[in-house]
């Protein structure tokens, strides 16, 4: 299992090149490393270009389904106003690929320090959804995550 670290979250997609679209496996890995990155660094926007125009995301934390990279940005704006992100492990455990489509399942341990609070570390699995953009790229269709049991209280 490897173990990638970044500095925020999800950042940017490798584009594709002049000689055809972009290994999936490639894009994936460095989308992980943006995606930590921009956790790190409290870039919203560069979490949000992670994901297709009209994603889905399913956040444990969020009261309802976010849809859309404007909503994305949203909602990771609000994160980093309630905790700074100090770390981002992500352990990648399956990625199948279906033609322009793939599925991966991960574990993230993001650490956080609330504005007011500890530091608290968070478990969260999740099912990411990956479509292939008509220049080759790959970007986030729907991504899901569930908190581990057992976590400290929310955040």
């Amino acid at each position: 299992m490897s173990r990638i670290r970044g500095n925020s979250l999800l950042l940017v997609v490798v584009a594709g090149c002049a000689h055809g679209p972009t290994p999936l496996s490639a894009s994936v890995d460095s989308a992980h490393t943006a995606y930590g990155t921009a956790m790190k660094s409290g870039d919203a926007q560069a979490v949000a270009k992670l994901f297709a125009p009209d994603a889905v995301l399913v956040e444990a934390t969020a009261a309802q389904t976010i849809t859309g990279q404007a909503a994305v940005t949203k909602f990771y704006e609000g994160l980093f106003k309630k905790a700074k992100v100090l770390d981002v492990i992500i352990q990648p455990d399956t990625l199948q690929q279906d033609g322009n489509t793939a599925v991966e399942t991960t574990r993230h341990i993001v650490t956080l320090q609330p504005t007011a609070g500890e530091p608290l570390a968070r478990t969260l699995r999740h099912l990411t959804v990956w479509k292939q953009q008509s220049d080759g790229t790959w970007l986030i269709q729907a991504d899901a995550s569930l908190i581990q049991v057992p976590n400290p209280p929310p955040y």
